[in-house]
């Protein structure tokens, strides 16, 4: 099993005021390939702006099948980002971040969208 990444395919963009909104799915790369601690490799090079993010938003599009929570960590350049797998144990408990090691077998099943929000420069 090697370490999982995951793949933007960018289905639209808008250059909207002085940000530039892009829109796309997410695709991680085997349900077999593994977790690192604090997230999977996710590159958003290829935008219409050569700046980090201002924000970006991750989101289940599908039925999910375990209730994860997906988080955008920034990187110090758009190639070096990630995205942070969460759960909840029990309700009213913190989120734990997914295991490291694990094999993606149930993240890989979800169907994942983002919206990033980029300066428009």
């Amino acid at each position: 099993m090697a370490a999982a990444t995951a793949t933007a395919t960018i289905t639209s963009t808008d250059w909207t005021g002085n940000e530039v909104v892009v829109r796309g799915t997410v695709a991680f790369s085997a349900a077999t390939d593994t977790y690192t601690t604090k997230g999977v490799p996710f590159s958003l090079v290829g935008v219409q702006s050569g700046s980090l993010p201002n924000e970006v938003r991750l989101f289940v599009t599908s039925a999910p099948t375990n209730l994860y929570y997906y988080n955008y960590a920034l990187g110090t350049t758009q190639a070096n980002g990630a995205i942070q797998i969460f759960t909840g144990a029990a309700a009213q408990t913190g989120l734990t971040e997914y295991t490291s090691a694990a094999a993606l077998t149930n993240p890989y099943n979800d169907s994942i969208s983002f919206v990033a929000y980029f300066p428009r420069v």
